[in-house]
């Protein structure tokens, strides 16, 4: 592709939202704000933004080289997710989840793919902007505290800049144009490393088809308490405590999320109506837990519950006609007024 081509980007790589088609081809789609329900939908033309991942050059060009990128990881992660499915059906998942039969070296690429779907979201990048501001004024007003404690600053000059750091857009924050993606493929390598040095593969299969795909297709649990779910943009820059700094140096904010990511106790994708792939963190209780409870919740309350994670955070739900959960998300659309 060349820099000045006209490229629309997905965000959601084809061969995953074509295993949720329907059997006469086609997706049903259901978008949000308005709301919208679309049949036969095709899977390339969903989950795309223009321009997402791209860089503009100083001359106003293109240069399409983090998509490249992108493209190579969604296609490794296809042999993969092929070959999980395939593992669901022969270790017969249905009954329990089975920890993945697979090689360190394709469990790895596995893992860099679902760490390319946590990353690579609007979400993603949204709650990565929001972040930036309030995490930086909160660290300069602890400095501002310490300072003031240490009598370095006299009263005035700690009023004013109290003042400063509670007025809304007295403080402002510019970012580089690119440093969405600049920041995102060592973003993607740090979290599928610390995702291959934490976690245990397993799948859980469901006889029927009960799984939907979403915007954001990856749920996170930063706990056993699966009510807790979230996207992985949430869990690193919006919940808990210590929330990372956007703001930060490169170096910096890489330590902050693999930091963050060792506290994680689990997280699910659904790679088809039929099979859900779970990561488990082995050192931590939570995460020994969280396996635990995917093996003895009944196969719709774990589906209901990823479902309703992955598609609470998302503007759009995509799957089969004949998944039930799905059937309910039309419905509920055309009570608010979908074309």
């Amino acid at each position: 592709m060349s820099a000045h081509q006209s490229a629309k980007h997905h965000i959601n790589p084809r061969h995953l939202l074509a295993r949720f088609e329907n059997d006469g081809g086609g997706l049903t789609v259901v978008r949000r704000r308005p709301w919208v329900v679309l049949r036969s939908h095709a899977p390339e033309s969903v989950g795309y933004i223009k321009r997402h991942n791209s860089r503009r050059n100083p001359d106003g060009t293109w240069s399409d080289e983090s998509e490249q990128i992108l493209a190579n990881m969604d296609a490794v992660g296809a042999a993969e997710l092929d070959e999980a499915i395939r593992f669901s059906i022969d270790a017969d998942a249905e009954a329990h989840p089975r920890l993945l039969d697979m090689s360190l070296e394709r469990r790895a690429n596995l893992q860099l793919f679902i760490a390319t779907m946590m990353v690579r979201t609007p979400s993603f990048r949204a709650r990565f902007d929001e972040s930036a501001l309030p995490t930086l004024i909160e660290e300069m007003r602890g400095r501002l505290e310490e300072r003031f404690a240490a009598g370095d600053i006299d009263p005035q000059t700690y009023k004013a800049l109290t003042t400063a750091f509670e007025t809304p857009g007295h403080v402002q924050l510019k970012r580089p144009e690119n440093r969405h993606v600049d920041v995102m493929v060592p973003m993607i390598a740090k979290v599928a490393t610390r995702l291959h040095l934490d976690t245990l593969v397993g799948v859980r299969r469901f006889a029927k088809p009960l799984l939907v795909t979403a915007g954001e297709p990856v749920v996170v649990f930063p706990s056993a308490d699966f009510s807790q779910g979230r996207s992985a943009g949430e869990f690193l820059f919006a919940a808990g405590e210590s929330p990372i700094q956007s703001w930060q140096e490169m170096d910096t904010l890489l330590d902050q999320v693999d930091a963050k990511l060792r506290t994680l106790a689990a997280l699910a994708i659904a790679i088809e109506p039929h099979a859900l792939l779970m990561m488990f963190n082995a050192d931590t209780d939570d995460g020994g837990k969280s396996a635990f409870i995917t093996s003895q919740v009944p196969a719709e309350g774990l589906a209901g519950a990823v479902n309703v994670l992955a598609t609470g955070g998302s503007e759009w739900v995509a799957g089969r006609d004949d998944c039930e959960f799905l059937s309910l998300i039309v419905k509920s659309a055309h009570e608010h007024g979908a074309t």
